[in-house]
């Protein structure tokens, strides 16, 4: 069975059905329930957050006792920046000196 096509290969029946979908406003309102539904979904998930500084964890009250003495630094933001430099740095490093040695 052969389907025959015209204009950009899509035969007659696809072609009635995206004319219909297009002149109907299907997409509009698809898109416009999807919208809603995606800012709903994200209004939720934004109210579940706990409010700004309210960490009730144990992370940041060990990070100030540990990180900053053991860094010799003034804060925890400089120590755990110091921390990721000293880590990856050094990975950075080999990494180039792996790849000049390959040329």
């Amino acid at each position: 069975m052969r389907i025959e096509t015209r204009g950009k290969g899509l035969n007659d029946v696809t072609q009635k059905v995206a004319r219909v979908v297009t002149a109907s406003g299907v997409r509009t309102g698809l898109f416009g329930a999807s919208a809603a539904l995606l800012l709903g979904l994200l209004g939720w998930a934004i109210a579940g957050l706990p409010g700004f500084g309210n960490y009730p964890g144990p992370y940041g009250d060990v990070m100030n006792r540990v990180s900053v003495p053991e860094r010799n630094a003034n804060n925890v933001v400089t120590a755990v920046t110091l921390s990721l430099v000293l880590m990856v740095f050094p990975l950075l490093v080999a990494e180039r000196r792996l790849a000049q040695r390959e040329k």
